[in-house]
């Protein structure tokens, strides 16, 4: 997934967005969440997952160095209020976040992580499913029956 992700937005994006891209996933993991943050990654992930769902000249970016001059809280709102948007059009379910919380520092890692989590799943739902790859069928758990099959995705 990060290699797609690195490999389609490296084409197309401004260098301002060079502190996110690469996504280092090696770093320390308070590096990484500082890299999400601003719901820069977000929009990027998106892309990824419907090309040009989101257009990059309306995501608010940091002129320099995020860590030293990082967006404000209305900029960081503004950026996951398209997030939230464009993955509901997309078919995610968003009714489960608040923007406060990802502007609030003791709720903003929770938030971030799950929201990740949420879109990686979608994700995942949207590659790989019954329908495109009837064969999965033989993955199937006990415990599933074919309701779980008609939705057209695994069953987690």
């Amino acid at each position: 997934m990060m290699e797609y992700l690195k490999r389609s937005a490296l084409q197309i994006l401004p260098e301002e967005w060079a502190y996110y891209i690469p996504l280092n996933i090696k770093a320390p993991e308070k590096y990484i969440f500082n890299q999400m943050k601003d719901g820069v990654v977000f929009c990027l992930f998106l892309n990824a997952i419907q090309p040009q769902c989101i257009d990059v000249r309306y995501v608010n970016i940091p002129k320099t160095d995020p860590m030293k001059m990082p967006l404000t809280k209305v900029q960081v709102c503004e950026n996951f209020l398209l997030v939230l948007s464009t993955a509901q059009s997309l078919g995610i379910s968003t009714i489960q976040y608040n923007l406060d919380h990802f502007v609030d520092p003791l709720k903003s890692y929770e938030s971030v992580k799950d929201l990740m989590l949420h879109l990686i799943d979608a994700h995942v739902d949207k590659l790989i499913n019954f329908n495109k790859f009837p064969e999965l069928i033989r993955l199937q758990k006990s415990n599933e029956d074919d309701k779980t099959l008609e939705n057209g995705s695994i069953g987690h």
